[in-house]
């Protein structure tokens, strides 16, 4: 079978048409779960699909190994990104609120 777990291949078709992907696990005879630095990993149809000669170690991270290989700069983490702008402020201390309530008497 062509598309065997570790096959890179290139998607055909759809809004990640053009990116590289690999092949994680065989479905059925027309579908194969892929992931890739960007694509999302998903169900696909083989029809979808361009399979190239390259293989590559489906046991560890497949977006890692592909954006080595062909070069892909991977997207940075959204959460980490959005944590750092996002930073939260320094809660007052009891001493301060109690001065804030006697203020407002």
């Amino acid at each position: 079978m062509i598309f065997e777990p570790g096959r890179v291949c290139v998607k055909i078709a759809g809004r990640e048409a053009g990116n590289h992907c690999a092949v994680l696990e065989v479905i059925d005879a027309n579908y194969v779960m892929v992931e890739g630095p960007q694509v999302r990993k998903r169900k696909t149809n083989v029809a979808h699909l361009e399979p190239l000669a390259d293989k590559i170690d489906s046991k560890k991270d497949a977006k890692q190994q592909l954006a080595e290989k062909y070069g892909i700069k991977l997207p940075e983490k959204r959460k980490a990104e959005k944590a750092a702008k996002t930073e939260k402020p320094v809660k007052a201390s009891g001493a301060v609120k109690e001065k804030k309530k006697q203020d407002k008497k």
